[in-house]
């Protein structure tokens, strides 16, 4: 087949991180896939890109902030994909994520005899026009369209189901958790003490959150009271900040990480394109969300052999199993006693068990070979597969009542 992944922006994330290795896995199984950015927010994601796939190309730069402008240049981009398509003859577009890739995904492939398909990578939110025009008109807009939608693939039932709630009739709807580089994230007792050393942290326990600093998505602030709490009976833990965002945002979190009095235990790591390594330096992953589809980064520890408290949120437990420790969401107490139980835990903690539920449940060629599948039956190349795949590639079915979202 020859494939367009088309995500909505081309920046660093969990989205574009599974874009990539599934993109890449596609290629290997004698694919023709390329990669075309609707917007291009941001340059880091070029520090970990694949080079098996080629460098994307982005249709537009940032979204402008003048509404007509942007509408004009949506508009030209729609024309200029669909020159694409027509041009190369490509068998799928898939629209990776967003709600305005997926539209204008939609848009360009109409009457081209390339099958569109729609990808639903976080949290399957709805959204109403408090959020803003530019926010809920493409959620509205592809709800009205989807009927004529052949696949909807999700990579959590949790999502899915939601989306499907809120009034999306797509035609055939999938999930398909996402798949995990295990060569890459993998154990390295070397790299963990480099990691260590350069973080000034010697055999103390280490507990990490990796995630954008944005406020009320990956909930910071959750995490930093859960972890003063554990600070007052442990203060030998250390406290490990991965990733960049808002610099405003950041001050704050800072401010608030030096009033709860975790000004020396804690280090603000900002972006790190050497994430295997990073992994290995934590003795427990948290993820504190609010909200997630199937989150990366917990795969990824758990990869690497390191044990992860998580929020109950989309696929989270899922993933962890009987190797972590889910707790409801915005619940710093829950959080704290949670952490606490896993650190008391450490020394008990087998990390090839660990690492081995992400090898047999969530492998990077289990996910490629059923959205390889999947894609293949949308476009007509062979029938859909008779019963779903194994490791949770199982369809939903759309409820006949549309409720408003």
């Amino acid at each position: 087949m020859k494939i367009v992944l088309f995500p909505q922006h081309l920046a660093v994330g969990g989205a574009m991180r599974q874009l990539g290795l599934q993109g890449g896995e596609l290629r290997r199984r004698g694919h023709s896939v390329s990669v075309v950015g609707l917007h291009e927010l941001e340059t880091e994601w070029r520090e970990w890109w694949p080079e098996s796939l080629g460098p994307p190309q982005s249709l537009l730069a940032r979204p402008h902030p003048n509404r007509a402008r942007e509408l004009v240049a949506l508009t030209g981009a729609v024309w200029r994909l669909r020159r694409r398509v027509r041009r190369e003859r490509v068998d799928v577009l898939y629209a990776y994520h967003g709600n305005l890739a997926r539209f204008v995904g939609w848009l360009a492939t109409r009457r081209t005899g390339t099958t569109v398909v729609w990808g639903l990578r976080g949290a399957g939110r709805s959204y109403t026009l408090r959020r803003g025009p530019s926010v809920a008109l493409p959620f509205y807009a592809c709800r009205a369209v989807s009927r004529a939608v052949p696949l909807l693939i999700a990579n959590s039932d949790a999502a899915l189901a939601r989306r499907v709630a809120s009034g999306f009739r797509c035609r055939r709807v999938v999930t398909i958790p996402n798949g995990f580089d295990t060569e890459t994230f993998r154990p390295d007792a070397d790299a963990r003490a480099r990691v260590r050393r350069e973080w000034g942290i010697g055999d103390e326990p280490t507990v990490g959150l990796v995630g954008r600093l944005q406020p009320q998505h990956k909930r910071h602030d959750v995490f930093l009271h859960a972890a003063a709490s554990v600070a007052r009976t442990r203060a030998d833990v250390r406290w490990v900040v991965v990733g960049d965002g808002a610099r405003a945002h950041r001050a704050e979190m800072e401010r608030l990480a030096t009033e709860l009095g975790l000004a020396d235990s804690i280090v603000w790591a900002g972006f790190r394109g050497d994430m295997p390594a990073v992994y290995n330096a934590f003795d427990v992953l948290c993820s504190a969300s609010a909200r997630e589809g199937f989150p990366n980064v917990v795969g990824e520890a758990m990869a690497c052999g390191v044990p992860c408290v998580v929020t109950d949120v989309g696929a989270s437990a899922q993933i962890v199993g009987d190797a972590g420790i889910a707790v409801p969401r915005d619940d710093a107490v829950e959080l704290a006693r949670a952490l606490a139980t896993m650190l008391d835990r450490l020394p008990e903690v087998r990390r090839d068990a660990v690492r081995a539920l992400i090898v047999d449940r969530f492998s990077l060629a289990r996910c490629a070979e059923a959205t390889e599948a999947a894609l293949a039956a949308a476009a007509g190349s062979f029938p859909p597969p008779s019963s779903p795949a194994s490791f949770a590639r199982r369809e939903v079915s759309a409820p006949r009542a549309r409720s408003r979202p």
